[in-house]
């Protein structure tokens, strides 16, 4: 998918809210603050604040490991 096409359709079909559905979209730092900033439409689901640090699956678990979180990214023994 384009970016750039969905958010021309947002634009000229005056969408005001957007979900990402699941998948590349929805994990989309670009799309996400694109969106927002440039049509002026709420994009439901995390920012791009967010995005930025949870979207690219190493950063997720760069930021989980600062965290000191565990979870799907731990395998344990047992």
């Amino acid at each position: 998918m384009s970016i750039d096409d969905l958010v021309g359709i947002v634009k000229k079909q005056q969408i005001d809210a957007v979900h990402p559905g699941y998948g590349f979209l929805s994990e989309s730092e670009d799309f996400s603050k694109r969106v927002w900033e440039e049509t002026g439409a709420i994009v439901i689901g995390p920012g791009w604040g967010i995005l930025c640090n949870t979207g690219d699956k190493l950063k997720a678990r760069e930021l989980a490991q600062q965290c000191k979180r565990k979870g799907a990214f731990e395998l344990r023994d047992y």
